[in-house]
């Protein structure tokens, strides 16, 4: 790659820094939406259709054989017995809930081989004929990273159906059946590219493009780098019992994945430390000298876990909830600030939403791709490691680099990841919302809303509206800047063209929809409802049909609340709602305020120091600071962009700086000649043609300094006339009278 220049180094940079929080979980590919069985806002046990209450419904459970479900019972009630503490109501609501034992053995190299072992108890009013379950690994087809070696059913040898990145295993299970699955499977992890911010130079920006390339979500929070492992959904994932899938469905075509309760064993070198979800209950020696750790997740919809042999821990009581924040040597002060960051939004989203479902927090940093500035997984927040080396610079580090480091700005951005994450431990995972049907507007949108509640309680106005400008603003202006176009927020997650519509879409104008009518209804009267919902829904679905009304319907003025709503959700008015890009508005944020104390001045006089990034300082501030100036800023750009602007390029850019500082009179006639140069041949104009053009162009241009009509000398009206009149007629049509 050719070195950038210190301008689009820095910019590129902190431009980024600010994207990764709009990219908290990048958008999945564009599916086919698969049909669903389950109703919203009801919560599901066994993968099947419930009633309002937390456990299956009352006829359903009405035709289960007695054994099986007396058997199932017991078993889920012997596990749960053997946790440290239990979510409120998670004895009634998980009794019927799938079992699933899942054993890992790490090796060294990022391979891996597990056993997983799934019990299922078919809740269901319906006959189920097949168990599927995701291989997001493969979610790259063009790679095949976890791969199944053996699949039982009840004890005999079966051949699953289905592609790369889903698996369809056959059964038969008639209401109150159940079955056992054994998969035997194995597995390797990615190793990612490097990433080094001291430098800032060359190639040096490259690993933000491949941080920000566009790679499927399943796959994202799977790979390794520097020492450090992220095994997210490493295993086949168990789809929801009854829901039908699509012949050719992939992965993504399952929407959400039910609760269950997982007993996990991990085996690996004995020197690596595992930040994993559920509660830690036993930690021995094999023979062979490995470790084996047993962790029990109770109501989890899936298992994450982040390893290295570099990791220390931090450990706090918030409350009863033991939180726990991992971290390299390196980022040891870094990693106090995380804990504040993290005690403190566990606090405020417990009082908005009620008890953490888990006991144990666990935070980590984790080698994340696909854009991705954090992942959650139940009880594991994983924040992307570039975060981390952007905020923590060693020995050789540039001055740059070292502000960007101490820049709030920076700071803010992983605070704001944080805060968004730890909210779907209760928004996303312990209240579900199905992706297939909805796509990700309900919890990336309510995880959006509580981070920016969670910056009016913990900072000042000014941050607040910060967060509001570049966590929800940004990335539906990106997206427009970058010729994407407003959608509805009920647009189907299959029209969605790819991660950076999907940002600012969902993350972007989603987050702001929230946001606003949250505002316009109270803070008060939104957090009493979301707060109900999360204890009434837990273990369930909801839509965001579910949200929206239980919030409008509670407003002080339901119908403002119901046309705002619909405003948002099924038109396209965000270009006013949101408002356009503001440079200098963004450049304030990230680099010029100077109220901001001691990080953006030292930045800044670093910066500085390069020419090139004072104009462009000086073309966003405009004279005096009185706002954009585009002729400088582009003049200052194509400087900056030195030899690899295109030779044909360049005389556009020239002429186009004149257009933005210079009156009509001074460009139009060279504007209309150039235009003529670039179209003339393909509109077949001769020099006749171009004589007239240009003549009556250039006067029409030239009007515009006076902001009417021109009003030609005799001389030059004249010679207009001539020019008419010495242009050849056309021969007449004989059959025209």
């Amino acid at each position: 790659m050719t070195p950038r220049p210190p301008l689009a180094r820095a910019t590129l940079l902190l431009l980024s820094l600010a994207l990764l929080a709009a990219c908290g979980e990048s958008a999945p590919p564009p599916a086919e939406k698969a049909p669903h069985s389950a109703s919203s806002g009801v919560p599901l046990t066994g993968g099947g259709a419930a009633s309002g209450a937390p456990a299956a419904s009352p006829s359903a459970l009405a035709v289960l054989a007695p054994s099986a479900a007396d058997t199932h019972r017991a078993e889920v009630a012997a596990i749960l017995a053997e946790a440290r503490r239990l979510p409120p109501g998670a004895a009634d609501a998980l009794a019927t809930a799938p079992i699933q034992r899942l054993a890992l053995t790490l090796a060294p190299d990022g391979s891996y081989t597990g056993r997983l072992e799934v019990t299922a108890l078919n809740a269901n009013l319906e006959p189920v004929h097949e168990l599927a379950f995701g291989l997001a690994p493969n979610a790259d087809a063009a790679t095949r990273r976890l791969t199944l070696d053996a699949v039982t059913v009840d004890g005999h040898p079966v051949d699953p159906r289905g592609g790369a990145t889903v698996a369809r295993v056959p059964v038969d299970l008639p209401p109150g059946a159940r079955a056992t699955v054994v998969i035997t499977f194995a597995g390797t992890l990615p190793e990612l590219p490097p990433f080094r911010l001291p430098d800032l130079h060359g190639d040096d920006v490259k690993p933000l493009a491949d941080l920000l390339a566009s790679r499927a979500e399943e796959d994202a929070a799977f790979g390794r780098r520097d020492g450090v492992a992220c095994y997210g959904r490493a295993y086949p994932t168990l789809a929801p019992l009854g829901t039908p899938l699509l012949p050719d469905a992939r992965v993504t075509d399952i929407g959400w994945l039910p609760p269950a309760v997982f007993d996990v064993t991990v085996t690996a070198a004995p020197d690596l430390v595992l930040a994993a979800s559920g509660d830690e209950l036993s930690r021995d020696e094999t023979p062979t000298g490995a470790a084996r750790t047993r962790l029990l997740a109770v109501g989890a919809r899936e298992i994450g876990l982040v390893a290295s042999s570099r990791f220390t821990v931090d450990r706090e009581d918030v409350g009863g909830v033991s939180l726990l924040v991992y971290h390299t040597p390196e980022q040891a002060e870094l990693a106090r600030s995380v804990t504040t960051w993290a005690r403190r939004a566990l606090e405020i989203h417990r009082d908005a939403f009620g008890e953490l479902p888990s006991a144990r927090l666990a935070v980590a940093p984790a080698p994340l791709g696909g854009g991705l500035g954090g992942v959650s997984f139940p009880g594991l927040v994983a924040l992307s490691d570039v975060l981390y080396a952007a905020l923590v610079t060693g020995e050789g580090a540039t001055p740059v680099a070292t502000a960007i480091a101490k820049h709030p700005s920076s700071r803010e951005t992983l605070e704001f990841i944080l805060a968004h994450e730890l909210a779907h431990q209760w928004w996303g995972l312990l209240v579900g919302a199905d992706r297939a049907r909805d796509g990700m507007i309900v919890d990336e949108g309510l995880a959006q809303l509580a981070a920016i509640q969670y910056f009016e309680k913990a900072h000042d106005a000014k941050a607040v509206r910060r967060q509001r400008e570049l966590q929800l603003a940004l990335p539906y202006q990106v997206h427009r800047l970058l010729g994407g176009v407003d959608r509805p927020l009920d647009t189907p997650p299959s029209a969605l063209s790819g991660a950076m519509e999907a940002a600012g879409i969902v993350y972007g104008k989603g987050g702001s929809f929230f946001d606003t009518l949250a505002r316009q209804i109270s803070a008060t009267i939104t957090g009493e409802q979301l707060r109900d919902l999360a204890r009434t829904a837990r273990y369930g679905l909801v839509s965001l049909d579910d949200v929206v009304g239980r919030l409008v319907a509670h407003a002080p003025r339901p119908d403002d609340a119901r046309a705002l709503a619909d405003r948002w959700i099924h038109a396209t008015h965000a270009d006013e709602d949101i408002g356009p890009l503001r440079p200098d508005l963004l450049f304030e944020y990230l680099v010029g305020d100077a109220a901001v104390a001691g990080g953006t001045r030292e930045l800044l006089s670093q910066v500085l120091k390069d020419d090139q990034l004072r104009d462009i300082a000086s073309a966003l501030l405009g004279q005096g600071g009185q706002g954009l100036d585009e002729a400088a800023l582009l003049r200052a750009v194509t400087d900056a962009l030195g030899d690899r602007v295109d030779p044909r390029m360049r005389p556009w850019l020239d002429l186009a700086q004149r257009v933005m500082s210079e009156p009509a009179s001074k460009w139009g006639p060279e504007l209309v000649h150039a235009t003529l140069d670039l179209v003339g041949d393909d509109l077949g104009l001769d020099a006749k043609d171009r004589a007239l053009i240009e003549a009556l162009g250039g006067r029409l241009i030239e009007a515009l300094d006076d902001g009417g009509a021109a009003d030609p000398g005799d001389d030059e009206e004249q010679r207009l006339r001539d020019e008419r009149d010495a242009l050849p007629l056309p021969d007449p049509d004989p059959s025209t009278p």
